[in-house]
């Protein structure tokens, strides 16, 4: 599920402008719960470029050698729209089964007997 995850963060990052590799890494090392390596980013941008997804090129960098920039292909706009929506419907399915807003049944019997207690010791006195 986490690699779902970091395909939708990673076509997410790239839906408003192209990035390189390094540069990626560092922006999901800004989210703690996505502490990647490059070790894990490079193959997952190599994929996507593969499927489809994204296409690069080439830029001179003043800091160093050229940089590989990806930048999504319609196919991969396509894509995150698709992850997207998937993901709406696992996040509502988790928020789903795990509200605390509404009482469990063990929550719910432990007030009724609570009531009920406080009922018959109202009674009682």
């Amino acid at each position: 599920m986490r690699r779902g995850l970091l395909e939708l963060c990673i076509l997410g990052l790239l839906e408003e402008e192209a990035s390189y590799g390094y540069e990626i890494v560092m922006r999901l090392a800004g989210q703690p719960v996505f502490a990647v390596s490059e070790g894990t980013v490079y193959p997952l941008l190599r994929r996507l470029k593969r499927l489809g997804h994204l296409t690069t090129y080439w830029q001179e960098s003043v800091s160093g050698p050229p940089r590989q920039y990806y930048r999504l292909s319609r196919r991969g706009q396509k894509h995150l729209v698709d992850l997207r929506e998937e993901w709406r419907e696992i996040s509502s399915a988790v928020d789903a089964l795990t509200a605390t807003s509404s009482p469990t049944s063990h929550e719910k019997t432990a007030a009724e007997n609570k009531k009920k207690t406080a009922e018959a010791a109202g009674a009682a006195g």
